[in-house]
């Protein structure tokens, strides 16, 4: 016979929260300065981090098996001594030696008594050249990413077109067909969004897309390349090959995941002084746009029905609308991870266990950039 385990609510809770600060204390420990309040409140943070893992881990023997434990409680005092933790790591400075010192040194005359000092010229006539090219604007990717400059270095991947067949229905046309003969196409009610809602304001008989857009910012870490492919690098149309990125976009000032399902460059409209608007939303000509699913109202946190608790701090959720929206490419935030809510239904009569909500929904993970303001408030949560 087999006996169903079952794990009561507040285990669940610890090891999300467990879980969590171990996530929240890798990405505080990348973070590139640290407060002087944190510094000074770790050790106590510490000490209450590794006794919810020996809690939460318990095992045979010792007890807890994780290798070198005790350096965490050295943290503190490493960070007192040589800085942030960011700046203990040596990779930086290797993978700089591959293009800062063996490109350059490969365009001397290789002899070892100058090669040092014509490496070192090489270089700064790199450095130069760049930096030209950047003030002058040269190179499309350092261009701004308003208006055409999106349009230069935002459309990429393959091309295609939408557009109204013979019997007046909506097709899709890939460029360049002979060599994506039996490539799938865009989701059906995709191409009817287009056609019924696009189409007629543009002056186009048809409408370009693409199928990636590549976010250049100031800041190289937050470079995105979105993908919104029906058959990524594969002719089959099978569901491996099928490629729609999730993306959070700003909405009348909130921020929204949207699931990327199509990728247009819309032309000229056709009356350029009339606001037009699809879905109660404004757009605009000349600009790359993007057909999405797109949440109802801002993720919020899941939490107990009963008692109100939080079951975790990274993961909201939230309901999409049944209906496709055009929002312009510039509102494009960040990336997102989403997953569908696969609710699990529980038989048990045992008042200890309690299921997750029976919510149809989607679950919506934090950006990993934000993991570790969590653990920074959790270690100022010992200053009072």
């Amino acid at each position: 016979m087999l006996v169903e385990k079952e794990i009561c609510t507040t285990r669940i809770e610890d090891q999300v929260h467990m879980i969590e600060l171990i996530l929240g204390m890798e990405e505080w420990l990348k973070a590139g300065s640290h407060t002087y309040e944190e510094v000074k409140h770790l050790p106590n943070a510490i000490d209450d981090f590794i006794t919810k893992i020996n809690h939460c881990c318990q095992r045979e023997g010792m007890g807890t098996k994780l290798i070198k434990n005790h350096l965490y409680f050295h943290i503190p005092k490493y960070i007192e001594l040589w800085g942030p933790p960011k700046g203990w790591d040596s990779a930086p400075n290797e993978s700089h030696h591959k293009t800062e010192l063996k490109a350059p040194s490969k365009n001397t005359q290789q002899i070892p008594s100058t090669l040092i000092r014509q490496t070192a010229k090489r270089h700064c006539e790199v450095r130069l050249v760049h930096r030209s090219r950047s003030h002058f604007k040269l190179d499309v990717n350092l261009e701004s990413n308003s208006g055409g400059a999106h349009r230069t270095s935002g459309a990429t991947g393959s091309k295609f077109e939408v557009k109204l067949d013979e019997d007046n229905s909506p097709t899709m046309v890939w460029n360049e067909q002979r060599r994506r003969k039996g490539r799938a196409f865009h989701p059906e009610v995709v191409l009817t969004f287009c056609c019924d809602k696009i189409l007629p304001i543009v002056k186009s008989t048809s409408i370009y897309g693409f199928t990636e857009y590549k976010r250049k910012n100031p800041d190289p870490q937050t470079d995105y390349l979105f993908r919104s492919h029906p058959s990524y690098r594969a002719t089959t149309g099978q569901n491996n090959a099928v490629w729609y990125d999730w993306a959070l976009f700003n909405v009348n000032d909130k921020h929204l995941p949207c699931q990327i399902m199509c990728l247009l460059d819309i032309g000229d409209l056709v009356e350029s002084d009339v606001d037009h608007q699809i879905q109660g939303y404004g757009i605009e000509g000349n600009c790359l746009h993007a057909v999405v699913r797109c949440f109802k109202t801002e993720p919020k946190l899941i939490r107990d029905g009963l008692g109100g608790a939080t079951y975790s701090e990274l993961v909201t959720w939230g309901k999409l609308h049944e209906k496709l929206f055009l929002f312009p490419c510039n509102n494009i935030i960040s990336d997102v991870a989403v997953v569908q809510n696969r609710t699990y239904h529980n038989e048990s009569t045992n008042s200890h266990v309690v299921a997750m909500p029976a919510k149809e929904g989607w679950f919506v993970v934090k950006n990993r950039n934000e993991w570790h303001l969590n653990f920074r408030q959790y270690i100022m949560s010992f200053a009072h």
